[in-house]
């Protein structure tokens, strides 16, 4: 694969978050600091997952596949609901750190740019692992072909995959905290069946010139979350989301 592919991927896979980086995270030390913090904390979930993988192997059907699909989404899922307790935490904390030294209140941008930050790490730690850190495997004068994909390379299947759960991510982060906090069951539910769709869709690539079905789809599916997650963001900063502005975060006992 020649250089100019290599870094079309590369583009592919990592230019929205470096992008997403630099102009929203970037601008606040805190949340550099957390994006740190909780990339290790997915990379430590993700790591969990691979050794449960790593049990079971090797699969020898489609149905253990879906088993073991449906099994990660499961743990990411629960490892979500932990951030948020987490998260919840935080937010009380930072509430009265603000209220004490500032004599002001974390607001709801505030929040959501926190959640939108777990959801950055939690998408960011997918793409290395399963796309960008395959990536120099394909500098060279060939490339590598799935038989059941011979439409586009390997590499580039993978680099717009990462891409598509990059925004389903970081935009599920987001819509979960709000539906935690508000208490919203749409909200709460979406996120973990748009994640496990998405994951069990990518089991059809086996099938043939199946990819050509699954990556438009899972890219349509993250890009889609991420304008709900977004038009929520800018109705809550603009008019105030009524459901979210009357929440007042209590410490738990």
């Amino acid at each position: 694969m020649s250089d100019a592919a290599f870094w079309g991927c590369l583009l592919l896979a990592g230019g929205p978050p470096v992008v997403l980086y630099c102009f929203v995270i970037a601008r606040q030390s805190f949340l550099v600091l957390l994006s740190l913090a909780s990339a290790f904390l997915w990379l430590v979930v993700f790591l969990v997952i691979s050794a449960v993988w790593r049990g079971f192997l090797p699969l020898t059907s489609a149905g253990e596949l879906v088993l073991m699909v449906l099994l990660s989404v499961s743990l990411q899922e629960a490892a979500r609901y932990a951030l948020w307790r987490l998260h919840r935490r935080t937010c009380v904390v930072l509430e009265f750190i603000a209220h004490k030294k500032t004599d002001t209140e974390l607001t709801e941008q505030n929040k959501q740019a926190m959640a939108l930050t777990h959801g950055f790490a939690h998408g960011v730690v997918q793409s290395v692992l399963f796309s960008i850190s395959w990536l120099p495997l394909s500098l060279g004068g060939a490339t590598y072909y799935v038989p059941a994909c011979p439409s586009m390379s390997y590499f580039l299947a993978s680099a717009l995959l990462s891409l598509g759960f990059f925004y389903l991510h970081t935009a599920s982060m987001m819509l979960s905290f709000m539906g935690f906090e508000a208490g919203d069951w749409l909200l709460i539910s979406v996120p973990p069946a748009l994640h496990i769709a998405a994951s069990l869709l990518t089991v059809a690539n086996l099938a043939k010139q199946g990819c050509n079905a699954v990556v438009p789809t899972i890219l349509a599916v993250g890009l889609g979350a991420s304008a709900w997650a977004g038009r929520l963001w800018w109705k809550s900063s603009a008019s105030g989301y009524a459901t979210l502005q009357d929440i007042r975060l209590q410490a738990e006992p």
